[in-house]
């Protein structure tokens, strides 16, 4: 890659590295542990990959669609490569577990336009190594960091109001699955949860049951 490529091709990056002091792989980040997050409404992710596509974020909108259409962790998603992919296999983070995951044709369209962008950008290792690679050095991920700091702009200039990071968007995918088949069991296995009482209140089911409650019981 030359020299004049690499420079323009870290313009994308460099300011959101500058404002959130992203770092590499394995290195700490902040963490949203504690904080109450909503999933995403539907007309909010419309909004969201209109905003990503008019930004020509190929990136951050991929992740996006990867992350709704299998409910993974963005840390598995960022990090995740293409042979991953193609054996439909990989090693979760946190739990450090192999896992199968199908990926639909809304996830391979959205990594096909990804090695569009990649390689119409003379990216040498466009299909190979990392799906989301860092504007600096191709061959690490992109960081969370950086892909925090997009939604959280995305989310200001779209003026969604509500409480939603990263994460809201696997609660999107689970609560998504729960609508479709009211199987809890089901959701709570592919959530790797403890208990079904955890995944409900993870969904916000319980409380949107109390809500509709008290709007249907009157004295």
């Amino acid at each position: 890659m030359s020299k004049t490529f690499k420079t323009k091709l870290f313009k994308e990056e460099k300011n959101d590295i500058r404002k959130v002091g992203c770092s590499e792989k394995g290195k700490k980040i902040k963490s949203n542990k504690g904080q109450t997050v909503d999933p995403v409404k539907l007309e909010d992710i419309r909004k969201l990959f209109k905003f990503f596509e008019k930004e020509n974020n190929v990136k951050i909108y991929a992740a996006i669609k990867i992350q709704l259409n299998t409910g993974l962790r963005i840390s598995d998603v960022l990090e995740m490569t293409f042979n991953e992919v193609e054996a439909e296999r990989l090693k979760e983070k946190k739990t450090q577990k192999y896992k199968k995951v199908k990926f639909n044709t809304n996830c391979l369209e959205a990594i096909e336009k990804l090695k569009k962008y990649y390689k119409n950008n003379k990216i040498e290792n466009y299909n190979k190594g990392y799906i989301f690679k860092a504007a600096r050095n191709t061959e690490e991920p992109l960081s969370y960091q950086t892909f925090s700091y997009h939604i959280k702009k995305a989310k200001t200039k779209l003026n969604i109001k509500y409480p939603f990071h990263s994460h809201s968007f696997r609660k999107t995918w689970a609560k998504a699955t729960y609508n479709e088949t009211k199987d809890v069991a089901r959701v709570m296995r592919l959530l790797n949860h403890s208990n079904q009482a955890v995944t409900l209140r993870y969904i916000g089911i319980e409380l949107e049951e109390l809500e509709d409650l008290s709007n249907k019981i009157r004295f």
